[in-house]
C-alpha cells in the first residue's frame, strides 16, 4: 500500500473522529487526487482510492475526485469524478453522480453515471437509473426506472 495514501487516510480518520467521539458527522466531506507520481508527466495525478469502512456512519454529502469505497453506511449524497463501489455490507440513501458505480449493497436514492453501473448478485437498489451501459448479475434487485443507452 502506498504510503502517502495509508497518512491520509489516517489523517481523514483522526480528523474525522477528533471533533467527535460518535461515529457519524453531519459535514460535507470532499477529497482530490494525491500528488502528482513521481516521474510521471506533469499535472497527471495518481490513483488513489477512498475507504469508507464497515462500521463508519456519515451524514452528509460526499464529494471525491478519486476512486471511493463504501462499506458503511452513508445519508447523503454522493458526487464522484470517477468510479465508487458500494460493498456488500454498505448501506447508503441519497443520490450518486459517477462516472462508474459498483453496487454490491443496498442503496435508495437516484443514480446518474456516465460511463458504466455494475450491479452484483447482492445489490438491491430502490431509485432510478440513468446510464449508458448497465451489467447485472443474476440476483440483483431494483425497484425503480432505468434509462440505459441513448
Amino acid at each position: 500500500m502506498n504510503t502517502n495514501i495509508s497518512l491520509s487516510i489516517r489523517d481523514f480518520i483522526s480528523s474525522f473522529f477528533s471533533k467527535s467521539t460518535s461515529k457519524s458527522t453531519e459535514n460535507s466531506i470532499s477529497t482530490a487526487p494525491s500528488k502528482e507520481k513521481k516521474g510521471s508527466p506533469k499535472g497527471q495525478p495518481k490513483t488513489s482510492v477512498s475507504i469508507i469502512g464497515q462500521g463508519c456512519k456519515i451524514v452528509g454529502n460526499v464529494q471525491v475526485d478519486n476512486d471511493v469505497r463504501f462499506e458503511g453506511t452513508l445519508e447523503g449524497d454522493i458526487i464522484c469524478e470517477n468510479a465508487v463501489i458500494l460493498g456488500e455490507q454498505s448501506k447508503i440513501t441519497g443520490n450518486i453522480n459517477a462516472k462508474d458505480l459498483t453496487i454490491a449493497g443496498t442503496y435508495q436514492g437516484d443514480i446518474n453515471v456516465s460511463q458504466i453501473i455494475k450491479l452484483k448478485k447482492t445489490a438491491i437498489i430502490n431509485g432510478n437509473i440513468v446510464a449508458p451501459k448497465m451489467m447485472a448479475e443474476y440476483g440483483s434487485s431494483i425497484n425503480g426506472k432505468c434509462q440505459i443507452g441513448a
